[in-house]
Protein backbone atom coordinates (compact mmCIF):
# COMPACT_ATOMS: atom_id res chain seq x y z
CA UNK A 1 0.00 0.00 0.00
CA UNK A 2 1.12 3.34 -1.01
CA UNK A 3 2.29 5.84 1.93
CA UNK A 4 1.46 9.86 1.81
CA UNK A 5 2.66 12.31 3.98
CA UNK A 6 0.45 14.52 5.03
CA UNK A 7 1.96 18.10 6.42
CA UNK A 8 0.57 20.46 8.12
CA UNK A 9 2.16 23.64 6.65
CA UNK A 10 1.22 26.51 8.78
CA UNK A 11 3.13 24.54 12.02
CA UNK A 12 6.06 23.42 9.66
CA UNK A 13 6.58 27.03 8.40
CA UNK A 14 6.04 28.29 11.97
CA UNK A 15 8.90 26.59 13.16
CA UNK A 16 10.62 27.23 10.86
CA UNK A 17 10.41 31.05 11.32
CA UNK A 18 10.80 30.62 14.43
CA UNK A 19 13.72 28.85 14.38
CA UNK A 20 15.27 31.31 11.75
CA UNK A 21 13.93 34.54 13.77
CA UNK A 22 15.53 37.95 13.41
CA UNK A 23 16.68 36.16 9.77
CA UNK A 24 14.69 36.30 6.80
CA UNK A 25 12.23 34.27 4.37
CA UNK A 26 15.32 32.87 2.54
CA UNK A 27 16.95 31.22 6.14
CA UNK A 28 13.35 30.43 6.73
CA UNK A 29 12.61 28.11 3.35
CA UNK A 30 16.18 26.81 4.39
CA UNK A 31 15.02 25.66 7.27
CA UNK A 32 11.97 24.47 6.25
CA UNK A 33 13.59 22.60 3.65
CA UNK A 34 16.15 21.06 6.01
CA UNK A 35 13.59 20.14 8.50
CA UNK A 36 11.61 18.20 6.14
CA UNK A 37 14.63 16.09 4.92
CA UNK A 38 15.49 15.22 7.62
CA UNK A 39 12.43 13.88 8.73
CA UNK A 40 12.09 12.15 5.52
CA UNK A 41 15.41 10.79 5.73
CA UNK A 42 15.35 9.92 9.52
CA UNK A 43 11.66 9.35 11.18
CA UNK A 44 10.15 7.36 8.64
CA UNK A 45 9.67 5.10 5.51
CA UNK A 46 9.92 7.27 2.31
CA UNK A 47 6.83 8.58 1.41
CA UNK A 48 5.69 7.49 -2.06
CA UNK A 49 3.51 10.53 -1.92
CA UNK A 50 3.37 14.07 -0.08
CA UNK A 51 0.50 16.58 0.57
CA UNK A 52 0.73 19.87 2.54
CA UNK A 53 -2.23 21.47 4.06
CA UNK A 54 -2.91 25.31 4.73
CA UNK A 55 -5.22 27.59 6.77
CA UNK A 56 -7.79 29.67 4.63
CA UNK A 57 -9.68 31.23 7.51
CA UNK A 58 -8.14 35.09 6.84
CA UNK A 59 -12.06 36.05 5.76
CA UNK A 60 -14.23 33.35 7.11
CA UNK A 61 -14.11 30.70 9.88
CA UNK A 62 -16.37 28.09 10.64
CA UNK A 63 -15.36 27.94 14.33
CA UNK A 64 -15.72 31.73 14.51
CA UNK A 65 -19.32 31.52 13.02
CA UNK A 66 -19.92 29.50 16.32
CA UNK A 67 -18.19 31.41 18.82
CA UNK A 68 -16.37 34.63 18.23
CA UNK A 69 -14.32 34.32 20.47
CA UNK A 70 -12.29 31.47 18.95
CA UNK A 71 -8.68 32.00 19.27
CA UNK A 72 -9.41 35.69 20.44
CA UNK A 73 -6.92 36.02 22.55
CA UNK A 74 -4.17 34.52 20.35
CA UNK A 75 -5.49 36.87 17.63
CA UNK A 76 -5.49 40.48 19.55
CA UNK A 77 -2.40 39.17 21.68
CA UNK A 78 0.02 37.31 19.34
CA UNK A 79 -0.67 38.75 15.80
CA UNK A 80 1.51 36.78 13.18
CA UNK A 81 4.49 38.90 12.23
CA UNK A 82 4.50 41.01 9.40
CA UNK A 83 7.08 39.37 8.04
CA UNK A 84 5.85 35.42 8.48
CA UNK A 85 2.91 36.47 7.36
CA UNK A 86 3.94 38.03 4.08
CA UNK A 87 6.17 34.69 3.47
CA UNK A 88 3.66 32.01 4.20
CA UNK A 89 2.09 32.38 0.34
CA UNK A 90 5.75 32.26 -1.28
CA UNK A 91 6.68 29.29 0.83
CA UNK A 92 3.73 27.55 0.08
CA UNK A 93 4.02 28.24 -4.02
CA UNK A 94 7.63 26.86 -3.50
CA UNK A 95 6.14 23.84 -2.00
CA UNK A 96 4.37 23.27 -5.17
CA UNK A 97 6.37 24.93 -7.91
CA UNK A 98 9.82 23.72 -6.56
CA UNK A 99 9.09 20.52 -5.06
CA UNK A 100 5.83 19.24 -6.46
CA UNK A 101 4.22 19.06 -3.59
CA UNK A 102 0.51 19.96 -3.99
CA UNK A 103 -0.99 22.64 -1.40
CA UNK A 104 -4.28 21.68 -0.24
CA UNK A 105 -6.95 24.28 1.50
CA UNK A 106 -10.56 24.94 2.14
CA UNK A 107 -12.65 27.98 2.36
CA UNK A 108 -13.20 28.52 6.41
CA UNK A 109 -11.06 25.86 7.24
CA UNK A 110 -7.82 25.03 9.64
CA UNK A 111 -4.71 22.96 8.04
CA UNK A 112 -6.24 20.37 10.85
CA UNK A 113 -9.12 19.32 8.69
CA UNK A 114 -8.00 19.77 5.74
CA UNK A 115 -5.06 16.77 7.06
CA UNK A 116 -7.98 15.09 8.72
CA UNK A 117 -9.68 14.81 5.58
CA UNK A 118 -7.36 13.63 3.48
CA UNK A 119 -6.69 11.25 5.71
CA UNK A 120 -10.08 9.74 6.22
CA UNK A 121 -10.40 9.89 1.67
CA UNK A 122 -7.12 8.42 1.46
CA UNK A 123 -8.09 5.39 3.98
CA UNK A 124 -8.05 2.21 1.85
CA UNK A 125 -5.89 3.75 -0.96
CA UNK A 126 -2.80 4.67 1.13
CA UNK A 127 -1.13 4.52 4.49
CA UNK A 128 -0.91 8.13 5.55
CA UNK A 129 1.44 9.96 7.88
CA UNK A 130 0.67 13.34 9.75
CA UNK A 131 3.62 15.34 10.51
CA UNK A 132 3.02 19.01 12.47
CA UNK A 133 3.79 20.66 15.77
CA UNK A 134 0.24 20.41 16.92
CA UNK A 135 -0.49 17.43 19.19
CA UNK A 136 -4.52 18.10 18.40
CA UNK A 137 -3.87 16.08 15.70
CA UNK A 138 -3.52 13.09 17.44
CA UNK A 139 -7.24 12.87 17.39
CA UNK A 140 -6.75 12.14 13.37
CA UNK A 141 -4.92 8.69 14.35
CA UNK A 142 -6.03 5.57 13.22
CA UNK A 143 -4.98 2.23 12.32
CA UNK A 144 -3.99 3.65 8.72
CA UNK A 145 -3.12 6.51 10.20
CA UNK A 146 0.20 7.66 12.27
CA UNK A 147 1.25 11.20 13.46
CA UNK A 148 4.78 12.30 13.96
CA UNK A 149 4.52 15.42 16.46
CA UNK A 150 7.65 17.75 16.26
CA UNK A 151 8.04 18.66 20.32
CA UNK A 152 11.26 20.80 21.06
CA UNK A 153 13.93 19.54 19.20
CA UNK A 154 12.47 16.09 19.28
CA UNK A 155 9.82 14.30 16.91
CA UNK A 156 7.99 12.12 18.29
CA UNK A 157 5.85 8.94 16.62
CA UNK A 158 2.43 7.85 17.64
CA UNK A 159 0.51 5.09 16.06
CA UNK A 160 -3.25 3.78 17.25
CA UNK A 161 -1.93 1.87 19.81
CA UNK A 162 0.59 5.01 21.43
CA UNK A 163 -1.55 8.16 20.27
CA UNK A 164 -3.48 7.63 23.89
CA UNK A 165 -0.40 9.04 25.70
CA UNK A 166 -0.60 12.36 24.42
CA UNK A 167 -4.09 12.83 26.25
CA UNK A 168 -4.79 9.94 28.21
CA UNK A 169 -7.69 9.17 26.23
CA UNK A 170 -8.10 7.64 22.72
CA UNK A 171 -8.00 9.13 19.49
CA UNK A 172 -11.62 8.93 18.60
CA UNK A 173 -12.36 10.72 22.03
CA UNK A 174 -9.79 13.90 22.10
CA UNK A 175 -13.03 15.94 20.81
CA UNK A 176 -15.12 15.12 24.17
CA UNK A 177 -12.09 15.12 26.29
CA UNK A 178 -11.33 18.49 24.86
CA UNK A 179 -14.71 19.53 25.21
CA UNK A 180 -15.46 19.18 28.51
CA UNK A 181 -11.79 20.44 29.91
CA UNK A 182 -11.52 23.23 27.39
CA UNK A 183 -8.64 24.90 25.45
CA UNK A 184 -7.26 28.00 26.76
CA UNK A 185 -5.14 28.95 24.68
CA UNK A 186 -7.79 28.59 21.71
CA UNK A 187 -10.44 30.28 23.69
CA UNK A 188 -12.20 26.86 24.14
CA UNK A 189 -14.16 27.10 27.34
CA UNK A 190 -15.10 23.27 28.14
CA UNK A 191 -17.32 22.42 30.81
CA UNK A 192 -16.81 24.45 34.26
CA UNK A 193 -15.52 22.60 36.84
CA UNK A 194 -14.30 19.48 35.07
CA UNK A 195 -10.89 19.08 34.70
CA UNK A 196 -8.90 16.57 33.19
CA UNK A 197 -9.30 14.32 36.24
CA UNK A 198 -12.58 14.05 35.91
CA UNK A 199 -12.86 13.68 32.12
CA UNK A 200 -11.23 10.88 31.34
CA UNK A 201 -12.93 8.43 33.94
CA UNK A 202 -16.16 9.75 32.71
CA UNK A 203 -15.34 9.26 28.83
CA UNK A 204 -13.56 5.84 30.11
CA UNK A 205 -16.78 5.44 31.95
CA UNK A 206 -18.96 6.06 29.67
CA UNK A 207 -17.50 3.80 27.19
CA UNK A 208 -17.73 0.60 29.27
CA UNK A 209 -21.32 1.04 30.00
CA UNK A 210 -22.05 1.93 26.30
CA UNK A 211 -23.53 5.32 27.35
CA UNK A 212 -24.00 7.97 25.16
CA UNK A 213 -23.86 11.49 26.16
CA UNK A 214 -27.35 11.54 26.16
CA UNK A 215 -27.46 8.19 28.67
CA UNK A 216 -25.23 10.15 31.02
CA UNK A 217 -27.30 13.84 31.59
CA UNK A 218 -30.41 11.29 32.02
CA UNK A 219 -28.42 9.13 34.92
CA UNK A 220 -27.18 12.40 36.45
CA UNK A 221 -30.60 14.12 36.07
CA UNK A 222 -32.15 11.31 37.92
CA UNK A 223 -29.51 10.08 40.48
CA UNK A 224 -27.99 13.10 40.94
CA UNK A 225 -24.06 12.91 42.57
CA UNK A 226 -25.39 9.40 43.82
CA UNK A 227 -25.65 8.05 39.72
CA UNK A 228 -22.95 6.47 38.61
CA UNK A 229 -21.04 9.22 37.06
CA UNK A 230 -20.94 11.19 40.43
CA UNK A 231 -20.21 15.01 40.72
CA UNK A 232 -18.85 15.00 37.20
CA UNK A 233 -22.18 13.60 35.38
CA UNK A 234 -23.59 16.50 37.55
CA UNK A 235 -21.44 18.69 35.88
CA UNK A 236 -21.96 17.89 32.54
CA UNK A 237 -25.73 18.11 33.13
CA UNK A 238 -25.35 21.60 34.39
CA UNK A 239 -22.95 22.95 31.44
CA UNK A 240 -24.34 20.93 28.39
CA UNK A 241 -24.32 23.90 25.82
CA UNK A 242 -21.01 24.74 26.79
CA UNK A 243 -19.64 21.04 25.79
CA UNK A 244 -21.86 21.05 22.90
CA UNK A 245 -20.39 24.66 21.86
CA UNK A 246 -16.94 23.04 22.69
CA UNK A 247 -16.96 20.02 20.92
CA UNK A 248 -17.73 21.89 18.05
CA UNK A 249 -15.03 23.77 18.00
CA UNK A 250 -12.19 21.32 18.50
CA UNK A 251 -13.62 18.68 16.86
CA UNK A 252 -11.55 17.93 13.52
CA UNK A 253 -13.53 18.26 10.38
CA UNK A 254 -12.86 14.92 8.32
CA UNK A 255 -15.70 15.26 5.95
CA UNK A 256 -13.99 18.13 3.58
CA UNK A 257 -14.53 16.44 -0.07
CA UNK A 258 -11.31 17.04 -2.32
CA UNK A 259 -13.84 17.01 -5.48
CA UNK A 260 -15.63 19.53 -4.06
CA UNK A 261 -14.41 21.31 -0.41
CA UNK A 262 -10.76 21.08 -0.91
CA UNK A 263 -8.57 23.42 -3.68
CA UNK A 264 -5.12 22.00 -4.54
CA UNK A 265 -2.62 23.73 -6.06
CA UNK A 266 -1.47 20.16 -8.43
CA UNK A 267 -2.36 16.83 -9.17
CA UNK A 268 -0.50 14.47 -6.91
CA UNK A 269 2.08 13.04 -8.65
CA UNK A 270 4.63 10.21 -6.95
CA UNK A 271 7.58 11.19 -4.75
CA UNK A 272 10.59 10.21 -5.65
CA UNK A 273 14.42 10.51 -5.75
CA UNK A 274 14.65 13.64 -8.03
CA UNK A 275 12.24 15.66 -5.43
CA UNK A 276 13.95 14.51 -2.53
CA UNK A 277 17.20 15.67 -4.34
CA UNK A 278 15.85 18.97 -5.30
CA UNK A 279 14.60 19.49 -1.45
CA UNK A 280 18.79 19.15 -0.16
CA UNK A 281 20.07 21.24 -3.50
CA UNK A 282 17.41 23.85 -2.50
CA UNK A 283 17.96 23.90 1.35
CA UNK A 284 21.81 23.68 0.23
CA UNK A 285 21.57 26.49 -2.03
CA UNK A 286 19.49 28.67 0.59
CA UNK A 287 22.05 28.86 3.04
CA UNK A 288 24.73 29.13 0.31
CA UNK A 289 23.19 31.95 -0.97
CA UNK A 290 22.78 33.86 2.73
CA UNK A 291 26.38 33.01 3.35
CA UNK A 292 27.62 34.84 0.78
CA UNK A 293 25.12 37.76 0.95
CA UNK A 294 26.23 38.36 5.05
CA UNK A 295 30.16 37.47 3.59
CA UNK A 296 29.67 40.71 1.33
CA UNK A 297 27.96 42.90 3.55
CA UNK A 298 30.88 42.33 6.13
CA UNK A 299 33.48 42.79 3.09
CA UNK A 300 31.73 46.00 2.57
CA UNK A 301 31.50 47.60 5.96
CA UNK A 302 34.99 46.80 6.43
Amino acid sequence: MSRTLLIDAPSLIYRAYYSARGSDKVDMLARACDLLDSIISEEMERPDFIVAAADDTDGYCVRRAIDPSYKLARRQEAQTPADLKAALPTVLRFFTDSLGIPVAHARGYEADDVVASLAVHLEGQHRGTILSTDRDLVAAVSPNVDLLLISGSAVKHYDAESAEQVFGVPPDRVHLFKGMVGDSSDGVAGVKGIGPKGAMPLIELARERGDSLADIRASAREHGRGGPYGRAGVLLLDGHQDFRTSVQLVRLHTDLDPRGDLHISAPLTRWDASNRQALREIAIEARTERRLERAAASYAGA
